[in-house]
């Protein structure tokens, strides 16, 4: 761990442990907020998955996983961040193994205070939790992209370009993953430097080079996840505003682009600060970071659940629907098209486990020139058939 030089743990202010200025209980708020969203999207989905489909994939356990990593994240801030003096007061209203509880949960290592204000008995802790913080985002991110490309193999028909470009950006979130958790536990050595006070400095590399490169790809694969979907999107033959909705939900990935940007933003940022400012205030500067991490993880599991949501207003599910009648739509190669009809009872829809995408997208190999050609099936349901 690095020490700030001697020059200026001299002009820090005088330690305040009894009632330190604090950034207050807006991290708390957030965290609790997004994740209690969060679950209930996810719980939604596997209702939906369960017990209207009837059918569960690879990716609504990818995206659980996710979540209980998320939940770790979720655990080490709420750990990281001291509120312990707000709630003094309460805790001497009640009795006093409540209050012995209260502080079970409130006791951190002061992530929301000035570094000058943090006891030195804490700064241990206070690494350990961020190492684990830092290990359980890569995972809670890493699987929640997982589970959306998961989903789209199963929009995918063998051998497509939509298919291997799948597999290459789950390839790629896979490898990444696990190449920045290494660089993480392997960036001092032994491990242990990275939380020791007065560790050799020479022993560990600088932080902040793997963390902007783990932000900046996180972004740069957040980006590719949500944009993979869009071209076929755009080429869908059906009304505009059907298209715009298919869009937008799908382009919900937005926000959390946008959260690791900022994410990244303030990695950047307070690793500037850490080397530039003469306060080396790190606790105080990095308060921002926990915020936007616990925005993206959460909005990623909310983000991934929200096309299983939309089959909530849409009322679809095999438990309901008797009957359905599927119009395919081939677009060959010369550019002529070919419509025809069928009706599948419910035992045959081979496709209901992505209906609550609203439609399934597949091609297949035309066989004239040997190019191919895109089929976009729509499911409708007919009350009238029975």
């Amino acid at each position: 761990m690095r020490i700030p030089p001697i020059d200026v743990l001299i002009k820090w202010p005088r330690p305040n442990y009894i009632n330190p200025e604090n950034r207050g209980p807006g991290l708390l708020i957030i965290e609790m907020v997004f994740l209690g969203i969060a679950m209930i999207c996810l719980c939604l989905r596997m209702y939906i998955r369960i017990f209207k489909i009837r059918q569960t994939w690879w990716d609504d356990w990818l995206m659980v996983a996710g979540m209980v990593f998320c939940i770790g994240v979720t655990i080490c801030v709420i750990l990281g961040t001291d509120y312990s003096s707000r709630l003094n007061s309460v805790q001497q209203a009640i009795r006093k193994h409540w209050a012995d509880t209260l502080r079970l949960a409130t006791e951190l290592y002061g992530w929301n205070l000035h570094v000058w204000d943090v006891p030195l008995s804490l700064i241990k802790q206070s690494r350990q939790i961020s190492m684990a913080a830092q290990t359980l985002f890569l995972f809670a991110s890493g699987l929640s992209k997982l589970s959306i490309l998961a989903s789209y193999l199963r929009l995918a028909a063998p051998g497509t370009w939509f298919q291997r470009l799948t597999w290459v950006t789950g390839g790629l979130v896979f490898t990444l993953t696990w190449v920045f958790l290494i660089v993480l536990w392997t960036q001092c050595m032994p491990i242990w430097h990275y939380w020791t006070l007065f560790a050799d400095w020479g022993n560990c590399i600088p932080e902040w080079p793997p963390l902007a490169g783990q932000g900046i790809t996180n972004v740069l694969t957040d980006v590719a996840v949500y944009l993979l979907p869009m071209p076929t999107l755009f080429r869908l033959q059906m009304p505009l505003s059907q298209r715009i909705s298919l869009i937008v939900l799908f382009g919900l990935g937005t926000v959390v682009v946008i959260a690791g940007i900022m994410r990244t933003y303030w990695v950047i940022h307070v690793e500037v600060l850490y080397v530039e400012d003469p306060s080396y205030d790190l606790t105080w500067d990095g308060f921002n970071i926990w915020v936007w991490t616990a925005l993206e993880a959460n909005l990623a599991i909310v983000c991934g659940c929200a096309p299983t949501l939309r089959r909530l207003f849409t009322g679809g599910g095999k438990d309901k629907t008797p009957k359905v009648h599927s119009s395919i739509q081939t677009i060959g190669s010369s550019g002529m098209k070919r419509r025809k009809n069928r009706s599948l009872g419910t035992g045959q829809r081979e496709d209901d486990d992505i209906e609550e995408h609203g439609l399934t997208m597949l091609e297949s190999r035309g066989t004239g020139s040997g190019n191919k050609s895109v089929e976009i099936r729509e499911h409708n349901t007919h009350s009238s058939h029975s």
